[in-house]
């Protein structure tokens, strides 16, 4: 099946990132796609999911049957960073927690941050602002 926008996805699609040096996640239904891998649409499809899919960020790939049960999700990740916080995908698909952005030297923290593909000055000011509040 070639590449293309999901604007017709259903469940048991399979679908990819157009960008896949990024990372994808939907808080909603926890679903998520990191960098190079494929995954497969659940019975639901979340609303952030649905609209990566319209917009062309996600790809569909592969057509499937519809699955019975969502396949089992991976545990909570323990990265501190709050649900909503912007970013937040980014950093957590990259290996980034809220312990290791402490750890950084502050004087080069903002510069670390940036260095991230997908991270940039808003978010990096959110953290410091976030930092700043403990």
């Amino acid at each position: 099946m070639a590449r293309a926008k999901g604007a017709n996805a259903k469940p048991g699609d399979t679908v990819e990132l157009a960008d896949q040096g990024t990372g994808f996640y939907d808080g909603q239904t926890e679903f998520k796609v990191v960098r190079n891998q494929t995954a497969t649409l659940g019975l639901k499809i979340g609303a952030k999911t649905n609209k990566a899919l319209s917009s062309g960020r996600l790809l569909i790939v592969g057509s499937g049957k519809a699955v019975k049960e969502d396949p089992p999700q991976a545990p909570e990740d323990d990265s501190g960073f709050d649900a909503e916080f912007p970013g937040r995908e980014v950093l957590v698909a990259e290996g980034w927690t809220l312990e290791k952005v402490r750890a950084l030297p502050a004087e080069t923290r903002d510069a670390d941050l940036l260095a991230i593909k997908g991270i940039g000055p808003k978010t990096v000011e959110q953290i410091g602002e976030l930092l700043g509040k403990e």
